[in-house]
């Protein structure tokens, strides 16, 4: 790539110019990745917020959680523009948001494990009095498969979203040490970009 801008034109910048922008792209990784893994998942949570609200029409409490994982997803995407622009505060906003995504989460899975727990177990009615042991058993056995299943809900959310927040928190320290060891001017083109 030539530095001249042709004929009587001088160049916009000097070599050294440029070297100091690739130097600036190439420490701007760890903060790019993070812009990248905010905006996937901001967007992944989008359409299962989506799918969520479509599916919750029937249930206030999924209905509820759709809300909430749009509103995640909203916040996740703000957070990751802010992160591209250099803003300090971002990775903090994007591990809170993940907390928030995993209260939300876990209060969804919660309250249907209290629901699976807490509802009597059916032995059926009068037609199905002699098959009523089989009924019951059936019964119990979606019980413990709904109790096994939002209970590793609960689980994996807890990991995943706590490791994502702290991924998102440890960005921090990355941005204020690229925002000390880059010129001023090469920010300002970022941050305009």
């Amino acid at each position: 790539m030539s530095t001249e801008a042709g004929p009587g034109h001088p160049a916009p910048l000097s070599p050294a110019q440029f070297a100091q922008l690739s130097a600036a792209r190439l420490r701007s990784g760890r903060i790019r990745r993070a812009v990248a893994t905010a905006r996937f998942s901001g967007w992944t949570t989008a359409i299962f917020g989506g799918l969520t609200l479509i599916g919750g029409l029937l249930s206030l409490p999924a209905l509820l959680l759709g809300l909430a994982m749009v509103g995640c997803a909203v916040n996740e995407l703000r957070a990751a523009s802010r992160l591209r622009v250099l803003d300090p505060n971002a990775p903090r906003r994007l591990a809170w948001n993940q907390i928030l995504l995993c209260g939300a989460l876990c209060v969804y899975c919660g309250w249907n494990l209290f629901s699976s727990l807490a509802a009597p177990i059916e032995a059926g009615g009068p037609a199905l009095a002699a098959g009523g042991d089989i009924v019951a058993s059936a019964d119990r056995l979606a019980r413990g498969i709904s109790v096994l299943v939002y209970s590793c809900a609960i689980i994996l959310c807890v990991l995943i979203q706590t490791i994502t927040a702290l991924y998102y928190a440890s960005r921090a320290r990355y941005l204020r040490d690229y925002i000390r060891a880059t010129p001023s001017w090469v920010i300002d083109i970022q941050r305009a970009a």
